[in-house]
């Protein structure tokens, strides 16, 4: 995914956030795309179409040189989605020995192979047991 994207996605998330709260966040959950939080910052004032703020620049202050660049978050006048933003959950401390099945492709499943990694739970003491189907 490209810086543009990540921030764009994560505007459209949190569209009411600050914009240094926003890089904050931003950085946190992806240290190794950006230097610093201030060039997140600056990424989304100009995704934003917000003039750069760096003081003594006079040419950066000259509102005439300002150019509106707001965002469309639906360039392709795609239809309106029914997405849910969810919350994280977050397990209990004792929930600390995990079995993970995925891509069980329900209807079309393997019936043996579920029942292999259960059992395989089982024997290895597992405390949880969480089946992500997409």
């Amino acid at each position: 995914m490209r810086k543009h994207e990540i921030i764009r996605e994560y505007l459209k998330r949190f569209p009411d956030h600050a914009d240094l709260t926003m890089a904050k966040k931003i950085y946190a959950d992806h240290p190794l795309v950006w230097k610093s939080v201030e060039t997140v910052r600056s990424s989304i004032r100009a995704i934003k179409g917000k003039k750069p703020q760096m003081p003594g620049h006079g040419a950066y202050n000259d509102k005439s040189l300002y150019v509106d660049r707001t965002f469309n978050y639906n360039p392709y006048k795609l239809p309106d989605s029914e997405e849910k933003i969810r919350e994280p959950y977050v397990l209990p401390i004792a929930d600390n020995n995990i079995l993970l099945i995925s891509d069980l492709h329900i209807p079309y499943h393997n019936i043996q192979a579920i029942t292999l990694a259960l059992d395989y739970g089982k024997e290895n003491k597992v405390n949880t047991v969480i089946i992500m189907e997409i």
